[in-house]
């Protein structure tokens, strides 16, 4: 019976650990995202418990590729309602100051809005806030993937 319960009280305290090891890195991912910048590459949109969005959903996704240079530039897609007509829009995005802060800006390279990434856990889940031509929205992350349109 002993040699039952010390195995029992084994695999409780081997439990335990795993579990603190599990919270303590994520707990480091999060610093470590807020000080460097979380990984802004994949798919948001819809979906998740915490979603404020704008209530005609003017945007419905967003994809994010990073550049192959470490310069915190890359491009991005928007697909959404844009000026009363459902399509997409093209452009590409710089970090700002803020390591999780990126500057929209369209194809033309005029200015558009800005991206905020709230955050994003190496499981490929994660929050950005959107302000585009006027509207705002949260978008939770589909993907660690971008999708784009052709």
């Amino acid at each position: 019976m002993s040699v039952i319960l010390a195995v029992f009280l084994g695999m409780i305290v081997l439990e335990t650990s795993m579990f603190a090891l599990n919270l303590y890195q994520e707990s480091r991912s999060v610093e470590r995202g807020a000080e460097r910048g979380f990984d802004l590459a994949g798919t948001y949109g819809y979906g998740g418990a915490s979603q404020e969005n704008d209530e005609d959903g003017s945007i419905r996704s967003a994809s994010f590729v990073p550049g192959t240079s470490n310069d915190g530039q890359g491009s991005y897609q928007l697909i959404g309602e844009f000026d009363g007509d459902l399509g997409y829009r093209n452009g590409t995005f710089r970090r700002t100051f803020d390591p999780n802060v990126f500057d929209l800006y369209s194809e033309d390279g005029s200015h558009m809005g800005s991206a905020h990434l709230a955050y994003a856990r190496p499981d490929g889940s994660g929050l950005i806030y959107l302000s585009v031509d006027g509207l705002d929205c949260s978008l939770s992350k589909w993907s660690a993937t971008p999708g784009f349109v052709e």
